[in-house]
């Protein structure tokens, strides 16, 4: 019996991924910035738990990407609020995929490296540095995030250190993202401007990374 309710509670994530994805796409509708805040309410304590309510849901789904959550909370929430919701919101959605990959085990590691070769190139990282390994996934943004989350909790990295570090990672493209969502009204504005460089720089300087990164290694 306790294998059996191991069995249901290991691919039960999986299954409400499914439901929710066939939901969004029957509804033939995409997910924008002005369909959030169409439903925020004014109270901004109560709109800040919706909007980490909604990190959760992206941690288990592919239905928007993070960017659109980031933007969005630096358009609806003072710029030092919407940096500490974006900051914590990102922390929830690592650890829940976290979770449930500590929860699968190893066999889902094994599974992940089979479909995302890449993977493997990072393997050896980890026997070295959970700190590092959890870092440097997020800085050069060469797996999907919810593929990392899951693979760093199925070889059981500690995860004070995969939390904090996989953070610190994200704050180059988060912060950006953060103040274009502050300034989006004004396209025309410093702010704006070089906000949006930013997020560009920080996606061109994770690839050139990961290439320096690969060459030295060969």
């Amino acid at each position: 019996m306790k294998k059996r309710i191991g069995k249901v509670i290991k691919i039960l994530p999986f299954i409400v991924i499914a439901v929710l994805m066939l939901l969004w796409i029957v509804s033939g509708r995409d997910l924008s910035i002005d369909d959030i805040i169409s439903f925020l309410p004014q109270n901004l304590f109560l709109a800040s738990l919706i909007m980490l309510a909604l990190y959760a849901l992206k941690s288990i789904s592919v239905l928007f990407p993070i960017l659109l959550l980031q933007i969005t909370s630096g358009l609806i929430f003072p710029l030092y609020i919407a940096l500490l919701i974006n900051c914590i919101g990102t922390v929830i959605a690592y650890s829940i995929p976290y979770t449930i990959g500590r929860f699968s085990g190893s066999s889902l590691a094994d599974k992940i490296i089979k479909k995302y070769p890449k993977a493997q190139e990072f393997v050896d990282l980890q026997r070295n540095s959970d700190s590092f390994i959890s870092f440097f996934l997020r800085a050069i943004s060469c797996l999907p995030a919810d593929i990392v989350s899951l693979y760093l909790g199925s070889i059981k990295i500690k995860y004070v250190p995969y939390a904090f570090w996989g953070l610190v990672g994200t704050l180059p493209g988060l912060i950006p993202a953060t103040v274009a969502g502050a300034s989006i009204t004004d396209p025309t504005s410093t702010a704006f401007i070089v906000s949006v460089s930013l997020t560009v720089l920080s996606s061109v300087g994770s690839i050139v990374i990961y290439r320096l990164y690969k060459k030295r290694k060969t």
